[in-house]
């Protein structure tokens, strides 16, 4: 018998997290596939987006298989925090992503908030970029790891 569910993905730090609800929200299954951490300096936390892929291709297919009765009315997608994903012209990835947690940028956040006078200057530092002014510049994010073309 056909049974109506909801998918649930979160591509978190550590892994891919994925589950299947019914409609009154209890957890029917889940699954979870872990991924690596590269830190290939001091203060640098990068990840490689076809991990991401490959776990969540992973969850889905395994939680599917042990549901054969499932019928997906929706799926619901959540991710970790703000990061970096350099992409070509046509959408390929460049280099590992810049994680939220990255600290490469350091000294340059450090020069802009003793330009502009911080949180008062209206300038908060995360993830291997600077949010200022309601925009993102970036200061170092891909310059600071290996150099990519354009594509």
């Amino acid at each position: 018998m056909k049974v109506e569910l909801l998918m649930g993905i979160d591509i978190g730090t550590t892994g891919c997290k994925t589950i299947l609800v019914d409609r009154e929200g209890t957890v029917v299954d889940g699954e979870i596939a872990g991924y690596p951490f590269y830190a290939p300096k001091h203060g640098w936390s990068e990840q490689d987006p076809e991990d991401w892929w490959a776990a969540a291709q992973q969850t889905i297919r395994s939680l599917l298989a042990r549901n054969p009765d499932a019928v997906l009315c929706g799926i619901g997608l959540s991710g970790q925090m703000h990061g970096l994903v350099p992409l070509d012209r046509g959408g390929n990835v460049l280099r590992r992503a810049i994680l939220w947690n990255d600290q490469r940028t350091g000294p340059q956040c450090q020069r802009i908030h003793d330009a502009v006078g911080g949180p008062a200057g209206g300038v908060t530092a995360a993830c291997g970029v600077t949010m200022a002014w309601g925009g993102v510049t970036p200061v170092g994010g891909v310059a600071a790891g290996p150099r990519v073309g354009d594509g």
